[in-house]
C-alpha cells in the first residue's frame, strides 16, 4: 500500500497493489491500477464502513465449481481478511454489498473466484465492470460505497500495469507462500 497525498483534492489516497486490502470507517480515497486482478471493493451504508482488496490468482482452472483449493487461498485469505476488517470496524454482515472490478484480458478465473466467493458469503453484487480489454483505474469512496472508474485502452499503459501486477503477485506469492499462513486445503 502506498500513501498519496492529493493536494488537488486536498484528501490522501491509498493506493492498493497486489495481495492488500483496507477497511476504514473514515472519509478516505482507496485506489487501484487493475488489468487481470480483480478488486472488489466491499460497503455497509448503515454503518459507513467499507473496504477494498486487490487480488490475482496464478492461471487456474475453476470448473470443478469450489473456489477452495491450493491455487485460489490468496484470494480466499484477501476477502476474508477485507470482512473481517470491516466486522471489526462495526459493519454488519447482512448490510455488506460488493462493488467488483477488473479481469481484463486473461483474468476470467479471478472474476470467477471473485463472483463465487461472494455467492457463498452471500453478498449481494449491486454493480460490477469486469472483463473486456482495458485496464481500469478505480477510485473507491469506502464510507458511502461511491466509486469512480476510469477505463485505460492504451496498449502501453495495459502492458505496463498488466507486468506490475505480475510483479507485485511473484513478491506476494514468496511472502505469502513463506509464511505459511494456512495448511494446504488438500491436506484437511
Amino acid at each position: 500500500m502506498t500513501l498519496i497525498k492529493n493536494d488537488g483534492i486536498n484528501q490522501h489516497i491509498l493506493l492498493l497493489s497486489i495481495g492488500d486490502y483496507f477497511a476504514t470507517s473514515h472519509q478516505t480515497i482507496l485506489s487501484v491500477n487493475i488489468c487481470e486482478a480483480v478488486s472488489v471493493c466491499l460497503f455497509d451504508i448503515e454503518n459507513s464502513i467499507g473496504g477494498m482488496n486487490n487480488f490475482l490468482l496464478p492461471e487456474v482452472d475453476l470448473n470443478n465449481g469450489t473456489i477452495y483449493t491450493k491455487e485460489t487461498r490468496i484470494g480466499v485469505y484477501v476477502m476474508d481478511m477485507l470482512i473481517n476488517e470491516m466486522l471489526k470496524n462495526g459493519a454488519k454482515r447482512k448490510n455488506i454489498k460488493a462493488k467488483v472490478f477488473g479481469g481484463a484480458l486473461n483474468g476470467i478465473s479471478n472474476i470467477y473466484f471473485a463472483k463465487k466467493y461472494l455467492e457463498i458469503e452471500e453478498i449481494e453484487i449491486i454493480s460490477s465492470d469486469l472483463g473486456g480489454n482495458n485496464a481500469r483505474k478505480i477510485f473507491f469512496y469506502p464510507v458511502g460505497g461511491k466509486v469512480l472508474l476510469k477505463k485505460i485502452n492504451d496498449t502501453n499503459k495495459i502492458n505496463e500495469i498488466n507486468n506490475k501486477e505480475r510483479k507485485e503477485f511473484k513478491n506476494f506469492e514468496n511472502i505469502f507462500m513463506n509464511k505459511k499462513r494456512f495448511v494446504d486445503f488438500d491436506e484437511f
